[in-house]
């Protein structure tokens, strides 16, 4: 596997291989207008690392490349401890602006909610939010009202870890989803629904979680909903969970959702029209057909245990 694939494989888009050996950063195969993802190459070795992914760093081997020389491997040794140290203080620089966003927040109505079906639900929003842009010509500061800020908590201790923002941009006349840069998505969920649930079902994006949610409160199943924020995040995410657990995949034209949730092991369902999640299910159809996915999965499960 050449190391493009092996980063496409991992969510990221190298458009223009730069093997100096320094670290790059460029799109991702989730957000290809973006810069969520980073690598380093210096022509047989290296890595590679989705901001908007698993947030990890994977590195890179060239079977064909000759054995390394034991300064080689001190040295690369040293640039993975470095590297190491670096995404630690990244990801506690990502949780300390997480909280401190997390301070600024509204509980209010949001337009990303009435889009996605929902105008009386209330969310955390952020009032004039500041960013910086990194352009071809330099960087921008660019002010975003009303932004819908959803917190990513570590799924074993509950630690806010980062958060997912999502505005409208008015320039390019579209809805934006961005992490908090640096963060550890790995691992980092959004619970809706009960703490105490009965079972648990997973999603990969918050509108999707909040369809499935109404469709099992309308079936009154006591269920918790965790939004995972990608697909290679759902599947460690149910690594991590214990008791029943379904998922409720996004129907990607790559296949991407279903074979995520086929990986996890878990009773799955998703919508019938390729490029269809829940909610866009949901809002063409209303929450009968979800329901009957989601008793149908549950019914098969019952079948499997006997």
């Amino acid at each position: 596997m050449s190391f493009e694939n092996f980063a496409r494989a991992h969510g990221v888009d190298i458009r223009r291989l730069n093997p100096d050996g320094r670290i790059h950063r460029c799109p991702t195969l989730a957000h290809p207008r973006s810069d969520n993802g980073a690598y380093l190459w210096d022509g047989q070795r290296g890595w590679v690392q989705a901001w908007d992914g698993d947030g990890e760093v994977h590195w890179y081997d060239d079977p064909h490349a000759r054995p390394p020389s034991g300064q080689a491997l001190r040295e690369r040794a040293r640039q993975r401890a470095e590297e190491a140290e670096r995404t630690r203080r990244r990801q506690e620089r990502a949780a300390a602006t997480a909280a401190e966003l997390l301070k600024r927040c509204e509980a209010d109505f949001h337009g990303y909610f009435r889009l996605k079906g929902f105008p009386r639900e209330r969310g955390l929003v952020l009032r004039q939010y500041t960013r910086t842009k990194r352009l071809v010509t330099g960087f921008a500061e660019l002010t975003s009202e009303d932004v819908l800020f959803v917190p990513m908590r570590g799924l074993e201790r509950n630690a806010l870890l980062g958060a997912q923002l999502i505005w409208w941009d008015s320039a390019e006349r579209r809805w934006v989803k961005e992490m908090i840069a640096g963060m550890r998505a790995k691992g980092a969920v959004f619970r809706l629904g009960p703490s105490a649930a009965d079972e648990t079902w997973l999603v990969e994006g918050y509108a999707t979680g909040l369809s499935v949610l109404a469709a099992l409160r309308q079936m009154h199943i006591n269920a918790a909903v965790l939004v995972t924020f990608s697909a290679a995040n759902l599947i460690h995410v149910a690594e991590m969970i214990r008791g029943r657990v379904f998922v409720f995949a996004d129907n990607d034209a790559s296949g991407t959702g279903e074979a995520a949730a086929k990986r996890t092991g878990r009773p799955y369902c998703f919508a019938p029209t390729v490029g269809w999640d829940a909610n866009d299910w949901h809002a063409a159809a209303g929450l009968i057909p979800l329901c009957a996915a989601i008793a149908r999965v549950r019914r098969e499960e019952v079948v499997d245990q006997t």
